[in-house]
């Protein structure tokens, strides 16, 4: 494969865009990593079949002897399936009101084999995606130890973890938040202000404790899809980034509501 192939700008039609010269063997300024693997076998509908119809049939041999022997033990296992099909639909529809929120149109994702839409078909990973997003934003970024890409986005320095073989991204915005281990009272309305805010918030705030500094944090995590398919991914990485921001004001609002709370119950 030539260096002008390998060009994320340059896959679409392998044509020159001008930011690399053919007769130059130096590297091009735009390369980006490998693209996945496009000569992989496709999973037909019978193999998903066969594998839907083994499992299906071990199930039902499982529950059969169970029935048949301790009928008892049938009654916490309907309810763990009940509390994980509870916490998935929470899931899916908490995902999609964010889908909705950021307003991607997603009728404008194409299908399988690229019918009845422009969008051609993917040849990009997600950290070429997320490199060329943060280009088009003019946000600069470097690596961590772990290969994720490290940026300063509004101030705040945020983690993008993306893997080549997920369509689903992580924005991490780290120790934003501090606050006394010895302050018990304080630490309270911290722990509060998480749990309420985790309850409607589109982002996940989560806390660690530093012994050494004697200091609680607060982190902020998003989990979200990333897929070249939809429009203006540039715009949509900035939104979900947006997103990770607005839960710090969140968290102090519901702080405040707190500690008024607390100030006018001991009046």
């Amino acid at each position: 494969m030539s260096r002008l192939s390998q060009c994320a700008t340059c896959d679409r039609g392998r044509r020159n865009c001008g930011h690399y010269t053919p007769e130059d063997d130096t590297e091009c300024p735009h390369y980006l990593h490998d693209r996945v693997q496009e000569n992989e076998e496709p999973v037909t509908i019978w193999d998903l079949l066969y594998v839907y119809i083994t499992g299906l049939a071990i199930v039902v041999a499982v529950i059969y002897q169970i029935y048949i022997f301790e009928p008892r033990i049938l009654i916490p296992i309907a309810a763990v399936v009940v509390i994980v099909g509870i916490y998935w639909g929470i899931r899916v529809l908490k995902n999609k009101m964010q889908m909705k929120k950021i307003g991607i149109n997603m009728t404008n994702v194409m299908n399988e084999n690229g019918e009845n839409n422009d969008i051609p078909v993917s040849r990009m990973t997600t950290r070429n995606l997320i490199q060329l997003a943060l280009r088009n934003l003019g946000v600069t970024y470097d690596f961590d130890e772990n290969n994720a890409f490290r940026i300063t986005y509004q101030g705040e320095h945020l983690i993008i973890d993306a893997k080549d073989d997920s369509v689903w991204i992580t924005i991490y915005d780290v120790w934003w938040y501090d606050a006394p281990l010895d302050d018990i009272e304080n630490l309270n309305l911290v722990h509060r202000a998480i749990n309420d805010y985790n309850r409607f918030g589109d982002a996940k705030l989560i806390f660690s404790f530093d012994d050494e500094r004697g200091k609680i944090g607060v982190h902020a995590i998003m989990n979200a899809i990333f897929i070249e398919q939809i429009p203006n991914l540039d715009q949509l990485l900035r939104a979900y980034m947006d997103i990770v921001l607005a839960s710090h004001q969140h968290f102090y609002n519901i702080m405040e509501q707190l500690r008024r709370q607390a100030y006018s119950s001991q009046e």
